[in-house]
């Protein structure tokens, strides 16, 4: 009889402990649920952000739940909170996007989204757009206050992001808008160097298209053609002015 009030308490014991460890593996299990769900709810954001649609935006920066201090929460995480693949907010999306009436949605109330959020290599929103190319979406970030002079973790500010990427007409729209474009990187490189490392030539480019498409008998022809200005030169000219 003993024997068996002993046995007792430790069944007891054995039986807690599986519930313990029960309730354990139920609750890692709802946060990694939880955090799929902000995950695929993130990334569905992120498309309709890049796409520009705004009502889609509202429904997912609102959340779903109608208790307000969720919906507090859901959209502090999704307006600001990086995205865990490369650390773009909602924000870079947005300036890599369609232009449409979402980055005003963003930068206004209620939803005061971070203008110089950056992402892993440290770039905000104007980078992104500098190096698209996406003039009208420049425009609009400075307009709210988007800093014209901020540099990524290289220490590659506006100009040099675009000229990396070839954009002759916004490198000359940033010089004309008063941005510099001569700042160099970290480790000493110019516009002038992301031209020429990266091989933007345009006229380059479209003078070979040309010749592929020529056939073979007017390949010995000589020819003067006018080609556009390089890149590589507007950005002598800008810097040591025309030579005559």
């Amino acid at each position: 009889m003993a024997a068996r009030q002993r046995s007792a308490p430790s069944t007891a014991a054995a039986i807690s402990r599986s519930s313990l460890q029960n309730d354990v593996i139920q609750g890692f299990q709802r946060e990694l649920k939880q955090r799929e769900e902000s995950f695929n709810t993130l990334d569905l954001l992120h498309d309709a952000v890049f796409k520009g649609n705004v009502e889609v935006v509202k429904k997912f920066l609102v959340g779903r739940n109608s208790n307000k201090e969720k919906d507090d929460e859901v959209t502090t995480l999704h307006v600001d909170y990086p995205h865990p693949k490369d650390g773009r907010s909602v924000l870079h999306s947005a300036a890599q996007g369609l232009p449409s009436g979402v980055i005003e949605l963003l930068v206004k109330p209620p939803y005061l989204a971070d203008i110089e959020a950056r992402d892993f290599r440290g770039r905000t929103p104007l980078l992104h757009a500098c190096a698209l190319g996406q003039s009208r979406i420049v425009t609009r970030l400075i307009a709210f206050g988007a800093d014209e002079s901020t540099m990524d973790d290289e220490g590659m500010g506006a100009g040099l992001v675009t000229a990396q990427a070839g954009h002759i007409n916004m490198v000359l729209w940033l010089h004309h808008s008063g941005v510099n474009i001569h700042t160099p990187t970290k480790d000493g490189r110019t516009a002038m160097h992301m031209a020429a490392f990266a091989g933007q030539t345009h006229g380059k480019q479209q003078q070979q298209q040309q010749q592929q498409q020529q056939p073979e008998e007017e390949e010995e022809e000589e020819e003067v053609q006018q080609h556009p200005p390089t890149l590589f030169y507007v950005l002598h000219v800008l810097t040591t002015g025309p030579q005559l």
